[in-house]
């Protein structure tokens, strides 16, 4: 079986995946350590082997492109805590989303920038300098240098 996984083109990914996980939870030297490990975010220990953590990936939606989601991110890494995901999905996951009602919709503010056709960024500061809602969103963004 852990062969079989060797041979997948997928492997050197997800080894990586694996590696950035294990790594974050376990290294206080990493840059996201604080994030992660230092609050108590851990790995499951069938998943310190890099081959049964890939194993699992193989059998449960991995697919290139895909993200490694935690679905309670008050919990670690583990089977029963996980899912492969695209990333606009797993960024509606963040702790600092902002979240706005437009006229009855609630979406976070990257969801609202990709539905308007807005830039984030734009709508962000926008808001930011007490724009209504209602006026962020619908005054056209300027085009520079045309």
């Amino acid at each position: 079986m852990i062969h079989e996984c060797k041979k997948s083109p997928h492997y050197r990914n997800l080894y990586k995946v694996w590696h950035g996980m294990v790594r974050r939870c376990t290294n206080p030297t990493d840059h996201a350590y604080n994030l992660y490990g230092a609050i108590g975010r851990a790995v499951c220990k069938e998943w310190m082997s890099s081959e049964t953590f890939i194993m699992w990936a193989l059998k449960n939606g991995y697919e290139p492109g895909l993200t490694l989601d935690r679905t309670d991110n008050e919990k670690g890494y583990s089977p029963d805590n996980c899912r492969w995901v695209p990333m606009v999905v797993q960024q509606n996951n963040r702790k600092n989303n902002r979240y706005v009602t437009f006229r009855g919709e609630t979406h976070s503010l990257a969801d609202w920038a990709r539905i308007l056709g807005i830039e984030r960024h734009n709508l962000r500061n926008r808001l930011n300098r007490g724009w209504s809602v209602e006026r962020a969103f619908t005054t056209p963004a300027r085009a520079y240098g045309k």
